[in-house]
């Protein structure tokens, strides 16, 4: 499957779907032929201002917006008359940027149908510039929604600037040795934001990485939460990480956990699945130990070649024995046929007479 199908693939084109944020790269484009409804920031025309001179965004490719989102809960910028007739919701590089995901996911409990999917695509914090920072908590997600966050924390505005990572000049690095690793900001950068960032649903919205996870830290935040029945969603699909990426499909409906005991040991199994993924990051980080790893394998493979050479010379080796052993054998049967005749029986005197002289 390529990039897209992993996003479609608990949707089709009967489904009518709102893509979140989908900028010049929708993934179920109107221009298509799917039935979407665009959700973002802005009109269309304020988009293809704002990054005119982005050379990373085609602003031809950018949609019509149907839906223009800024403040308050999703359901209220979505027309009251379609609450409940969207099948599906697609967000890509968008939940890690939401002030408060809870709150969206209670959104769209209202927006979609009782059997409505949401396709995520998120970033894994070990393989992008949320390389050094701390996994999200359900903790954080439920003290998020507890203050009805629409604005990004002054706390999270620092921490997305002061540690900021690019690895070997990429800010998005998949799973590759980690080598030369620089800050993408300076510290006074960070407590420059910290200082201007307003406070309140009334100050200007910046944007930011408010959440970080790995494919297991996730699921965790996820299952918690529907535990605690904060959220009527549960993760139905998943795919293994692509790059810098990892991609989850969540289904409305409230499941039994099971007994507590039950529970208990799922959240432990993902918390061990957790520390798995952030043993592969520490491993990243040591060059030293990639490059030995490397230097191993390159051995490894001279002497697997060496094995398969001197096997083919055993192999010969064996076969020419094979052939020789074959002859002498042959010869060996020749010699006593002739022996056994008439002739060499009867000249044998003569023989006797010429080995004496």
């Amino acid at each position: 499957m390529n990039r897209n199908d992993k996003v479609l693939r608990s949707i089709d084109r009967s489904m009518r779907i709102l893509e979140l944020g989908p900028l010049d790269n929708a993934i179920a484009p109107k221009s298509g032929g799917w039935l979407t409804t665009i959700v973002d920031h802005a009109s269309r025309e304020q988009l293809v201002e704002k990054y005119r001179d982005d050379p990373y965004v085609d602003t031809s490719r950018i949609e019509e917006v149907d839906i223009i989102w800024q403040n308050g809960p999703l359901e209220a910028a979505v027309p009251r008359e379609l609450h409940g007739t969207f099948d599906a919701l697609i967000a890509s590089h968008v939940f890690e940027h939401i002030p408060d995901p809870i709150g969206l996911l209670r959104s769209l409990e209202r927006v979609l149908r009782p059997t409505g999917v949401v396709s995520l695509v998120i970033p894994d914090k070990r393989f992008c510039f949320d390389f050094f920072r701390p996994l999200s908590t359900t903790g954080g997600l439920l003290d998020a929604h507890a203050r009805n966050a629409v604005r990004h924390s002054r706390k999270t505005l620092f921490d997305g600037i002061a540690y900021s990572i690019r690895a070997d000049g990429e800010h998005a690095f998949g799973r590759v040795p980690v080598r030369e690793i620089e800050f993408w900001h300076s510290l006074e950068d960070a407590k420059n934001a910290f200082d201007t960032h307003g406070v309140g649903a009334d100050a200007p919205y910046a944007d930011a990485h408010a959440w970080q996870y790995t494919p297991s830290s996730f699921a965790l935040a996820v299952l918690e939460l529907s535990a605690l029945e904060a959220i009527d969603f549960t993760v139905d699909r998943s795919l293994p990480v692509e790059g810098c990426e990892f991609y989850v499909t969540l289904r409305r409906g409230r499941v039994d956990h099971g007994h507590k005991e039950d529970l208990q040991a799922r959240r432990l199994e993902l918390l061990r699945c957790t520390l798995e993924e952030l043993r592969e990051q520490a491993e990243m980080l040591d060059g030293r130990k990639a490059s030995l790893t490397a230097e191993l394998a390159e051995a490894r493979a001279s002497a697997t070649a060496l094995n398969d050479e001197l096997d083919e010379v055993r192999a010969k080796l064996t076969t020419e024995l094979a052939e020789a052993r074959a002859s002498a054998t042959a010869v060996s049967n020749e010699l006593a046929a002739v022996r056994a005749t008439l002739s060499w029986r009867v000249t044998r005197p003569l023989r006797s007479i010429r080995r004496q002289f």
